[in-house]
């Protein structure tokens, strides 16, 4: 007797969580579909290039971040800055060149006494070209940028000629002159 009263706590328990399934997902459905006169969701339209910046030290006061959003600001030029968390993101919408080295730098030396910048991922329309020497290099469309390219521990490479959307790792800023480059994370074939 008692054995089977457990059995029945579990079937009512179950038919609970399926009839609340259900009813979730009737109201995400109708949720997501536009009534009439409305217009549907649209999805944020894909920038030109973005960079990523990972921090590490004082992100969460307002003064630190005041500070890096405007470091980073007379850097991008142009360029839409946010700050999600301990990273700041820098957005082109549209077709310019992009100030890579500069902004980079401008915040590796920043003199905010707990503030480290720790990685940068940059990402990008492009080509994967190379030189006569074999170096593999990475052009950006519309702006001819040109950085070195390397495909660093990826498991898919693009071939020379490819035209793809970059995601890497920019190399080469913690050195205070030379040129950046950039270590391939992934790539996606380009629209």
């Amino acid at each position: 007797m008692l054995f089977s009263n457990i059995g029945n706590q579990t079937r009512a328990r179950r038919r609970m969580i399926a009839l609340t399934s259900a009813a979730l997902l009737v109201v995400l459905a109708f949720n997501s579909t536009p009534l009439a006169g409305e217009k549907p969701p649209t999805q944020e339209a894909r920038p030109f290039a973005r960079v990523f910046l990972a921090l590490k030290g004082c992100t969460s006061c307002a003064a630190c971040r005041s500070a890096i959003r405007q470091m980073v600001k007379g850097k991008a030029d142009g360029g839409k800055v946010a700050l999600p968390g301990d990273a700041v993101e820098i957005r082109y919408d549209k077709p310019d060149t992009i100030p890579l080295s500069d902004v980079v730098r401008g915040l590796a030396r920043n003199r905010l006494h707990n503030l480290e910048l720790v990685d940068v991922l940059f990402e990008a329309d492009g080509k994967v070209t190379s030189d006569s020497d074999g170096a593999t290099h990475f052009v950006i469309s519309e702006t001819g940028q040109e950085y070195e390219f390397s495909f660093g521990d990826a498991i898919r490479k693009p071939r020379v000629g490819d035209t793809i959307r970059l995601q890497a790792v920019v190399q080469g800023w913690r050195k205070d002159k030379g040129e950046l480059s950039l270590e391939l994370k992934s790539f996606t074939a380009s629209e």
